[in-house]
């Protein structure tokens, strides 16, 4: 009996109880911290909330005089209030709670680093074929009102959408390929974040697992940020560090090296830093104008609701109370469908709401923007409750299950490799391994067996060394 009918019991022992550790790790990387999820809800919500408000009273958003509609629009929009419209600041909590929550599944999974980037590209893309069929039915249906509704309403924003003939070829390349290439978004302008969200995922996933070291990590982490100083993926940084180093940031809370009030001090701030307005005229704004100037134009804002999001992480991560808010039924809700709400708003907008704008043209602005916008919000949350599980809970299944899958094909190419490279050395005669008498191929030539007799598996994918 040779050695390779020999190990074929262990092997497969082995073999299962590596899957028990992939299952296993799923599981653990499951058991979430409920106030993210809330955060993440919230985050949500004021993405909706800001592409209503740009759609029904862009001043708010734009502050430009010839778009206003009462007297009061300007003063909204220029108020501290901003954080609760603005989908910028949004966008980047979300690249922060990534970086953390990709970071500790990075760390907890014991799926390769190609395993955990075929996992998050399932994850991101199915949800966003799914639902990209809702505004490839309006389009086809001629149901998209956004550019007559956007005559009404003064809002350029509202009628930069849909302006063109559906294609079912298009979208799907556009989910699968497109956004996350090269950042298309023809069909669902919220898909400009898909690239960022997987290329992000991706540089988390291999720093993690060039090293268990986090103090290496940390190296890894600020160069990245240092290379990538003017665009969001540092935010990804960020979260990745908040993970690592979360215990001694804690530990400074606890024994009293900040104040009691710092995690909420911070979190208040950082919301503050969340609501500027994205606006040429930044050094007349009565609330923020004080404030050092870190760019011109709509960069200055974006900066500082980067600063802000990252406050508001450290604050929510070290406040009891902070989690507890985050964490209640509501917030749960909201985590839920977030994804799904993210995803299917736009083509709603301009759909139902820019209808609704258009059917109730003549009544006072004040009753339309009502009706209109909350008719709107009660309809996303409706519909993203009924969807979730078709666009979120089975596509992110079946991220699960290609990610073991990668990896149950990687060990079976790996054992092929290791049963060949036996066969070639072992003393079987050579006319019946190398037919015809030929010799080793150089690549097998360079896959000789280590001097143990065996090359672990991790040497040879990228899963990372236990």
């Amino acid at each position: 009996m040779n050695s390779l009918t020999q190990d074929v019991g262990p092997k497969m022992h082995q073999d299962r109880a590596f899957d028990d550790r992939r299952h296993m790790s799923d599981r653990a990387v499951n058991e979430r911290e409920t106030y993210l999820d809330g955060m993440r809800g919230y985050a949500s919500l004021v993405v909706l909330l800001g592409h209503i408000i740009i759609a029904l009273l862009p001043s708010v958003v734009t502050l430009l005089p010839n778009d206003v509609h009462s007297s009061f629009d300007l003063a909204i929009g220029q108020s501290p209030l901003g954080f609760a419209w603005n989908g910028n600041a949004a966008v980047c909590l979300f690249f922060v709670l990534s970086g953390y929550v990709l970071s500790k599944l990075a760390q907890r999974s014991a799926l390769s680093v190609a395993a955990q980037l075929g996992r998050r590209y399932v994850r991101l893309a199915f949800p966003m074929l799914i639902t990209v069929l809702i505004p490839l039915a309006l389009v086809r249906a001629g149901l998209m009102n956004n550019y007559a509704a956007a005559q009404v309403t003064h809002s350029g924003w509202l009628s930069l959408w849909y302006q063109f003939g559906p294609s079912g070829r298009a979208a799907i390349w556009e989910m699968l390929y497109g956004a996350f290439s090269k950042g298309q978004s023809a069909y669902n302008s919220n898909l400009w974040t898909m690239r960022l969200e997987l290329f992000g995922s991706f540089y988390v996933f291999v720093i993690n697992a060039m090293s268990t070291s986090r103090y290496i990590r940390l190296v890894c982490y600020l160069f990245f940020i240092a290379t990538t100083p003017f665009d969001y993926y540092p935010l990804f940084a960020v979260g990745a560090l908040l993970h690592d180093f979360r215990r001694p940031i804690a530990t400074c809370f606890g024994l009293g090296a900040f104040p009691p009030l710092f995690a909420t001090m911070s979190f208040v701030v950082g919301i503050y830093f969340c609501g500027i307005p994205a606006t040429d005229t930044y050094r007349s704004l009565t609330w923020f104008g004080w404030l050092p100037l870190l760019a011109a134009g709509g960069e200055n804002a974006r900066y500082w609701h980067e600063i802000g999001a990252c406050l508001v992480m450290i604050g929510l991560l070290n406040s009891r109370h902070l989690q507890v808010f985050f964490s209640n039924g509501f917030g749960r809700w909201l985590g839920k469908i977030s994804f799904t709400l993210y995803l299917i708003h736009l083509p709603i907008i301009c759909s139902l709401t820019a209808w609704l704008v258009l059917r109730l043209q003549g009544q006072s602005y004040g009753l339309l923007v009502t009706i209109a916008g909350g008719t709107s919000i009660i309809a996303v949350l409706g519909i993203a409750t009924s969807l979730t599980k078709f666009a979120d809970t089975i596509p992110t299944a079946l991220s699960q299950r290609v990610g073991r899958e990668i990896d149950r094909l990687g060990d079976l190419t790996n054992a092929a490799l290791l049963a060949r490279r036996e066969g070639w050395h072992s003393g079987v005669p050579s006319n019946v391994n190398k037919p015809n008498g030929s010799k080793l191929p150089a690549n097998e030539e360079k896959l000789s067996p280590q001097p143990n007799g065996e090359q672990p598996l991790w040497s040879v994918g990228l899963r990372s060394p236990p």
